[in-house]
């Protein structure tokens, strides 16, 4: 238990909580934690004023930086196994690519059209 708060110091803490910091209240009230000037001032009802709350907020308040735009990834390289290019490489000109894709059925239309590109099709 605390030391007990005096008359002359409730009468203070009451004129000034609304419109002080908790820094200058540690300043006015040296023998007292800040938990102690809390409880104190919640035990007497006091609160702080509108006007000291809207500036306590906007001080609060940091600017958010701004957000860096989302980076597409580079596409991920296609990979054949030795057969599927085997496959592919032996049929890629002469069918279509929907037939290839019957031969190459864990290939996507994408995967086949961009490899083909690679193999300079």
């Amino acid at each position: 238990m605390g030391k007990r708060w005096t008359p002359a110091e409730k009468d203070l803490l009451s004129r000034v909580y609304s419109d002080t910091t908790i820094d200058e209240l540690l300043e006015a009230f040296p023998d007292r934690t800040p938990s102690a000037i809390h409880a104190k001032a919640f035990q007497l009802r006091l609160k702080k004023s509108a006007q000291w709350l809207d500036s306590y907020v906007i001080s609060m308040r940091k600017p958010k930086p701004p957000k860096e735009p989302k980076l597409l990834r580079e596409p991920s390289e296609v990979k054949f196994s030795k057969t599927e290019r085997e496959v592919l490489e032996a049929f890629g000109t002469s069918l279509s690519i929907p037939e290839l894709k019957m031969m190459l059925p864990r290939k996507t239309i994408n995967q086949i059209v961009k490899m083909k590109i690679e193999l300079g099709m």
